[in-house]
């Protein structure tokens, strides 16, 4: 038994020694193989079946993987694009942002945190408080209207003003003085604000001049800059008309001529001195952010040349150039095969399309060494000892001096003009398309992005705001901005039908979420009934709306007829 123990015992470690060999010989194999495979992947090789997967057109750059997340994230997997492709797209937007605003809006915010370096102290006055006037520049025209003060509760506002004002000066009010001057102001502008609906239209400076004593002319060089004083007037004094009605020219025994002899100087003193303070009101500024919106609103060429040079890519401009061209050329085809226009028609719309203006980002002019410089002259903001008040009166002197050389069409661009805020936009008088810089920037836009998204995100716009030249109102005018009726009376009968189908399919949409990729938002904050005022529709109708009247939609997304997003009976203009 004992050599029986000795012998099993050997036959253990032999078996022993055995597997720690065959463990050592799979661990050499091992690692052998592993070096192999490392110095074979490093290495071009010829077959086939060892070479990765690729895709092709992927697009790797941050921006895309940043909008490829946004996407993903956005969209709702539950809901059947069939049935609302908004939501199916949208549905998780809430999720994922708290800002409840849309893309473009949120651009615009950006554009104005980027320019807090060039911050000034500015502050928006309103529109122009000339007294009983209001000056505005309408179809290449200076248009004098009535301008009465605005106010539910007028005679408070005015007490205050005038009891602070009184205060800061360190005069003693007279409260029943003020009461009765008060009650006069009320009256004055009551009389100023009677409507008279039998007279309308426009009429030249110089005929309304025959009729009041008022000197208009002195009034609007007031406006102009005294270097160019005589210069600019003689430009203008040909295109400034006045809006008409029975307060401001009438052979009644009521117009602004017997109100003003009939009033005392003391209460026209009284009235102008109070909407100068009622303008001063205005100005008043909640913090840092306010401000930084207010240089993007007055200074907005200064804005756009401190966030073009710092912080948007020249390339975007040449890219959305092409694809405006792009969009144009589809349109044209678009008009070529409508199967109810007339042939005079069509070639009236394609011309006007084709010579269409467009600005791409910002007017070329401003690239010409020392354009701004010129722009500027006339503001000077370099004394130190100016304050904040007295800054922002300069700058709106500036802007009334900048507008008025605009309009004499001395510059090239307006000093109003929003030029860094994230949109595009049409002008019909002009036949003008605008896209603004930041509106080619990401998040909207990047050149990195593959054409799909770049149609998708600043395409659909560009159709859009073309399309505003042949929309109800744009269609009028022809492609120099004049209004001229250029369809055949068939063709512009059937327009309006096929107008009324959109209106008619508007109106039975039901949007419960209004809000939500361009059109993705958080839940609006205005009521259903503000937003359906607005220009827009509902963002969702924008989305669902638009590809519910598309075939190639419902064949994409194979999507069966009757289904909401593929309904039996469709609407198309064109």
């Amino acid at each position: 038994m004992f050599e029986h123990y000795k012998t099993t015992e050997k036959d253990k470690k032999s078996n022993f020694s055995l597997k720690v060999f065959v463990i050592l010989l799979v661990w050499i194999i091992s690692v052998y193989a592993v070096v192999t495979y490392i110095r074979s992947s490093d290495e071009p090789s010829c077959k086939s079946e060892s070479l990765p997967v690729r895709h092709k057109g992927v697009c790797k750059s941050p921006e895309c993987i940043t909008l490829a997340h946004q996407l993903h994230n956005w969209r709702d997997v539950s809901v059947d694009p069939c049935e609302n492709f908004f939501k199916a797209a949208c549905g998780k937007y809430n999720e994922h942002n708290l800002d409840p605003e849309t893309r473009f809006n949120t651009k615009t915010g950006i554009v104005a945190r980027l320019i807090e370096d060039m911050m000034a102290g500015i502050a928006e006055l309103g529109r122009d408080q000339l007294g009983f006037f209001q000056f505005t520049v309408i179809n290449q025209y200076l248009v004098i209207s009535r301008d009465p003060i605005q106010s539910e509760d007028l005679a408070t506002g005015i007490k205050k003003i005038l009891n602070e004002t009184l205060r800061l000066i360190d005069e003693k009010p007279d409260a029943d003085q003020i009461g009765r001057d008060i009650q006069d102001v009320m009256k004055l502008n009551k009389e100023l604000q009677e409507p008279n609906t039998n007279i309308s239209g426009a009429i030249h400076l110089s005929t309304l001049q025959e009729h009041i004593s008022l000197d208009f002319t002195r009034i609007i060089k007031s406006r102009i800059d005294p270097r160019r004083k005589e210069k600019v007037w003689k430009r203008i004094q040909n295109k400034t008309v006045v809006l008409i009605d029975a307060l401001y020219y009438s052979d009644g025994k009521k117009n602004l001529e017997t109100i003003l002899q009939s009033s005392s100087n003391r209460t026209l003193a009284n009235y102008l001195m109070i909407r100068f303070l009622i303008s001063l009101e205005k100005q008043k500024t909640s913090g840092k952010d306010d401000c930084t919106g207010e240089v993007v609103i007055k200074l907005p060429l200064a804005a756009l040349r401190m966030f073009s040079r710092n912080h948007f890519d020249k390339e975007n401009l040449q890219i959305a150039s092409d694809m405006v061209e792009d969009v144009i050329e589809s349109f044209v085809e678009t008009i070529q095969a409508s199967s109810w226009l007339h042939e005079t028609t069509k070639q009236r719309a394609i011309k006007k399309v084709k010579n269409m203006k467009k600005v791409i980002g910002y007017p070329k002019e401003l690239e010409v060494p020392g354009t701004l410089d010129r722009f500027f002259e006339s503001l000077n903001l370099s004394d130190i000892n100016m304050t904040y008040f007295q800054t922002k009166i300069e700058i709106e002197r500036f802007r009334t001096i900048q507008s008025m050389n605009h309009f004499a069409a001395l510059f090239p661009f307006e000093s109003n003009d929003r030029y860094v805020v994230a949109n595009a936009f049409y002008h019909p008088t002009l036949n003008k398309l605008t896209l603004n810089v930041a509106f080619l920037d990401d998040p909207i836009f990047d050149s990195t992005y593959p054409k799909y998204a770049k149609v998708a995100s600043i395409g659909e716009t560009i159709g859009h705001e073309i399309g505003h030249g042949y929309d109800p109102v744009g269609r009028q005018r022809d492609e120099n901005g004049e209004e001229i009726n250029w369809w055949t009376l068939e063709d512009s009968a059937e327009y309006d039908k096929r107008s009324q189908c959109l209106i008619n399919q508007y109106n039975e949409y039901y949007d419960p979420d209004f809000g939500r990729n361009n059109y993705c938002s958080s839940r609006s904050q205005t009521s259903l009934a503000e937003q359906l005022t607005r220009t827009h529709p509902t963002n969702s109708f924008r989305v669902n709306g638009v590809f519910s009247n598309m075939k190639s939609f419902a064949e994409a997304f194979n999507c069966p007829v009757g289904s909401p997003m593929n309904p039996e009976k469709k609407c198309q203009v064109f």
